[in-house]
């Protein structure tokens, strides 16, 4: 969560990633447009 804040994204919008990919579900389309747009790096 820590990281993707530190990329601005917003402190929900973090959470609600970090919670998806902890539980092994997948991402929507708008969150890794979100991802992109804020220039997180894919791994």
């Amino acid at each position: 969560m820590n990281f993707l804040i530190q990329y601005k994204l917003k402190n929900l919008d973090a959470f609600n990633i970090m919670e998806k990919v902890r539980k092994g579900k997948g991402l929507t389309e708008g969150e890794e447009k979100l991802l992109r747009e804020h220039k997180v790096p894919e791994w």
